[in-house]
């Protein structure tokens, strides 16, 4: 809030009216500066650096290039080149850049308030708040007849949000809801904001005035819409083609955001993003990731950027953002892939295991406070159930977490959080027994065969129409990559990156395999490998 000419406010849920409710008119955090923490590394991760030029507004056309940049309440899409549009007119029209203190790559853009006074003249904008209040109310990326574009009329509303004290995407799905009434010929009273409708900013920003203080669920009910609303934990939600994303906004512990969208990139494509298979896993050690991060205080976007650029892996990044890990020689191996003899787990594993504490604890803490897990059938977003329901999501989620059908702790998992392991961070603990664990590593969204190696028996390989060769199968597919590419010649470019991690994500019968898995006598195996330039 301090650290800048524009505030920077992030939150979600209520959390100002709360600390006015109590009496609080500011809360103070005195400690020493972390933004020194981390060596900038901005430069060659080519996501950082496209984040840097043009904020998080880069998404608009990151979205409409899947079909995902929706409107008019997510039931209609906007083209390529529409999403673009609106990126491009959101960069000629920024007046300054900024982000959390110290750090390299600042999301936020500044607009100039032409007429405000001297402590409003500049706000700042992100893509959620912006796709909110502007594509999703039905104003076209272009503008229309005496409406202003996409762009526009979003600023226009944040600004008026940011004078009620609203929050805009919670704000957004209000006004999204009160249009769609209309369209349907039962529009709320005008003193409730009936009077809002797609595309028209004066009745939008009218509306605004007269939003009924119920949040968007409960107006939703109100309105009989809640087959057409959005919502997860109490707050507005978006749909999205990634399952993850939309396992990740209904079970975060964080609230529905941290796990909305871009950290499922870490994953490197492993997993079709469409496909339930895995997704459990993949969010659960996401989540892990995720809350690791916030008690480091380093940023999760460029966290998740500098991994999946390969610029660094996961336990380089720990040795950067938790520096009580040793003393600087171990810190200094373990950074170099060398982790000290006898050291375990390494500095990666740490960091998830920090993570999986306080995502526990998060847990523990609602319980306590009389909130149930809430992930029980029942309980789930209408929305979303049909495909929370489907093998390899929820029930996936529930066992890696190690939860009871409702989302509450089970006895074993609270005994180990309550035992001699839960010592405050840090110290980080020791690993919580769970069954095939994943790999702590970049790639380690999915889990490798667990247990003794099965008997083997000389098998042969083809890849790709290249002579056969042989070798001792069952065997691990990295070791099966590795043999192909000393068969084939020229074949190791494309089989594995410099760091010797295999390239290709690699499919079994419609589901993931990963370096580790086994791959057995009769096994067809498909490998798919994304070439850029054409």
């Amino acid at each position: 809030m301090t650290g800048g000419d524009v505030p920077l406010v992030t939150g979600r849920g209520g959390l100002g009216a709360r600390l006015a409710s109590l009496g609080l008119a500011a809360v103070f955090v005195v400690g020493p500066s972390l933004a020194s923490a981390a060596p900038a590394r901005r430069a060659p991760s080519p996501r950082l650096a496209e984040r840097a030029r043009a904020g998080t507004f880069e998404l608009f056309g990151a979205f409409a290039a899947r079909g995902e940049l929706s409107g008019r309440n997510y039931a209609s899409f906007l083209s390529v080149e529409e999403g673009r549009a609106i990126a491009a007119e959101a960069s000629a029209d920024r007046s300054a850049q900024h982000g959390c203190k110290g750090c390299p790559t600042p999301c936020g853009l500044v607009f100039e308030r032409p007429g405000k006074g001297a402590d409003k003249q500049r706000g700042g904008a992100r893509f959620s708040a912006t796709w909110a209040l502007g594509p999703n109310l039905g104003f076209a990326a272009e503008g229309a007849c005496d409406q202003p574009s996409a762009f526009r009329a979003a600023l226009a509303l944040l600004e008026r949000c940011d004078d009620l004290g609203l929050d805009a995407r919670e704000a957004g799905a209000c006004l999204a809801l009160l249009s769609r009434a209309a369209e349907l010929g039962r529009p709320a009273p005008v003193e409730r904001g009936g009077g809002a409708r797609f595309g028209d900013l004066e009745r939008l920003s009218a509306a605004l005035d007269q939003l009924p203080p119920l949040g968007s669920g409960a107006l939703a009910a109100e309105l009989g819409l809640a087959h057409e609303h959005f919502d997860a934990q109490g707050q507005a939600a978006r749909p999205e083609g990634s399952l993850a994303s939309v396992l990740g906004q209904v079970v975060s512990t964080g609230g529905n955001d941290p796990l909305r969208a871009f950290p499922f990139t870490v994953a490197r494509g492993r997993f079709d993003p469409r496909e339930p298979a895995g997704k459990g896993r993949l969010v659960a050690w996401h989540e892990d990731l995720a809350a690791a991060l916030d008690l480091s205080g380093f940023c999760g976007f460029s966290a998740a950027g500098l991994l999946v650029d390969g610029v660094l892996g996961l336990d380089e990044l720990a040795t950067w953002i938790l520096p009580e890990l040793g003393d600087k020689s171990e810190r200094a191996e373990a950074a170099a892939g060398k982790p000290p003899a006898g050291s375990s787990p390494s500095p990666g594993a740490q960091l998830l295991e920090a993570g999986r504490c306080l995502v526990l604890a998060r847990r523990a803490f609602n319980e306590a406070l009389g909130r149930i897990g809430g992930l029980a059938p029942a309980d789930l977003p209408a929305w979303s159930r049909a495909a929370l329901l489907a093998p390899g999501m929820l029930d996936e989620y529930l066992a890696e977490r190690g939860l009871d059908g409702a989302g509450r702790l089970a006895p074993a998992t609270r005994s180990w959080l309550a035992g001699e392991h839960a010592a405050p961070w840090p110290p980080l603990v020791a690993e919580l027994p769970r069954g095939d664990e994943p790999d702590p590593s970049l790639d380690g969204a999915a889990a490798g065969e667990q247990g003794p190696r099965p008997a083997t028996a000389l098998g042969e390989v083809t890849l790709l129409g290249a002579p056969t060769f042989e070798l001792p199968l069952p065997a691990p597919l990295a070791e099966v990559l590795a043999h192909a590419a000393s068969a084939r010649p020229g074949a190791r470019d494309l089989l594995f990156d410099p760091s010797g991690r295999p390239l290709p994500a690699t499919w079994r019968e419609r589901r993931p395999v990963a370096p580790g898995d086994l791959v057995h006598p009769g096994d067809r195996l498909d490998l798919l490998l994304a070439i850029a330039g054409g």
